[in-house]
């Protein structure tokens, strides 16, 4: 069992008529929740999906899409790709600029012979998945409600809404209600397990004609250890945003809505055609805590999946992916505990094993990535002066699978 019996706990007593029972409750109906709940229903399993949002309004921003988002689209329906294609709901990235304030700049352009990464607003793209929930038969969603107590019992879970109205009682709980879990926070109590806390603060705008429509632009603010980073999305629209480590925030006495203002009139000297662009909605904050270690993701009778298991890393482009393949996993183990009916910690913890085998590398370069951005004042000069190598190390196609190796930085520097 876990070290809390009971998180939050109801206020009063439950009374046992009214609750509804469950074989897998998922707590979190994004990515990760979603892909897990669809891989049970395809396999049969019945599920609850609680999400605290009626719909996803929380992420409007640009967000870059790995190769591994197209696979588990794939796995979950070939035909889902036809689908956000005919949407128009991505743009190919062909490309990403650094643009320095002093105006130089250093651009990288992507062989056709690489799959593109895909840019596309996150509202949107959440949107489409949490369509492909409703109304699914095996499959009740709950939206609108947040859990406020978690009780670990013997024979299951218990979980209650801060009303009070909605009762459940599962034999396997999936959290993947992201980053700010109460779950996850009570299991890492270790402040060292968190890793560093980013926020990350993003607009979009519509009205923008980029001159290079398919191009990632980031600029880099060394004097705030941040990048602004620009995405093109479709229907003349961008969006903007910049990650900064909580530490730096505070030590610096920054506002981090007007450090975005700055960064992005510092940009519009070098691309004035983002002045003619207007804000769809107001800056918003998120954030990220990003793993520096491995952490506890299944106990007796949870699962972590997706910002919960703190596998994500948006900075890096590989967040969305990452929650799917998650998901898709713990949905796996979880198929397996409920034929077995077997939901100790000693059945579930081979999860661990296998989100830590499937993303070991991606987490190992998002750390490396975001490590190097949160020093910009020697890393943006080195992209610079060794530009050359920079450039064939990003359009090398099996990069996320050799940039552990030195073989392969002994390649890319001495061979033509």
């Amino acid at each position: 069992m876990p070290p809390f019996p009971c998180i939050f706990a109801a206020k009063s007593l439950l009374n046992l008529s009214s609750i509804q029972h469950t074989p897998v409750c998922i707590v979190g109906a994004g990515p990760a929740g979603i892909t897990a709940a669809l891989h049970l229903q395809k396999a049969g399993v019945e599920c609850v999906l609680v999400d605290r949002q009626t719909l996803p309004q929380d992420k409007f921003r640009g967000e870059v899409f790995d190769g591994r988002v197209l696979h588990a689209l794939r796995r979950l329906d070939p035909g889902y790709l036809d689908e956000l294609e005919a949407m128009g709901m991505f743009v190919k990235n062909r490309g990403a600029e650094f643009v320095r304030s002093s105006g130089a700049h250093f651009t990288v352009r992507f062989p056709d012979s690489m799959p593109p990464r895909l840019l596309a607003l996150r509202t949107e793209f959440d949107a489409f998945l949490r369509a492909k929930v409703q109304n699914q038969p095996g499959i009740t969603l709950l939206e609108g409600v947040e859990i406020a107590s978690l009780d670990f019992q013997p024979n299951g879970v218990m979980l209650t809404s801060s009303s009070g109205d909605v009762r459940l009682r599962a034999q396997l709980l999936v959290d993947a209600s992201g980053c700010l879990s109460r779950l996850s926070g009570a299991l890492q109590r270790d402040e060292q397990r968190y890793g560093r806390d980013h926020l990350w603060v993003s607009q979009c705008l519509e009205g923008v004609a980029l001159k290079s429509p398919t191009d990632l632009l980031l600029h880099p603010l060394p004097r705030h250890k941040t990048v602004l980073m620009v995405s093109p999305l479709p229907g003349n629209r961008v969006g903007i945003g910049l990650g900064i480590r909580h530490r730096d925030l505070q030590r610096l006495g920054l506002n981090p809505m007007v450090l975005l203002e700055e960064a992005f009139v510092s940009l519009l000297q070098h691309h004035p055609e983002l002045g003619q662009g207007s804000a769809l909605q107001k800056a918003k904050g998120t954030v990220i805590r990003l793993s520096t270690r491995r952490h506890q993701l299944a106990g007796e009778r949870y699962l972590l999946a997706g910002a919960a298991d703190y596998s994500l890393n948006p900075v890096s482009g590989f967040g969305v992916g990452h929650a799917m393949t998650a998901g898709e996993l713990a949905a796996k183990q979880a198929m397996a505990a409920v034929q077995a009916q077997d939901y100790s910690h000693r059945h579930l913890q081979g999860y661990q094993l296998q989100v830590y085998r499937a993303l070991r590398t991606e987490l190992w370069l998002s750390q490396l990535i975001t490590g190097l951005l949160d020093r910009p004042r020697w890393f943006v000069p080195m992209v610079f002066r060794l530009g050359t190598l920079f450039r064939r190390v990003l359009t090398t196609p099996d990069f996320t699978r050799q940039f552990l190796k030195p073989s392969f930085y002994w390649r890319m520097l001495f061979t033509k």
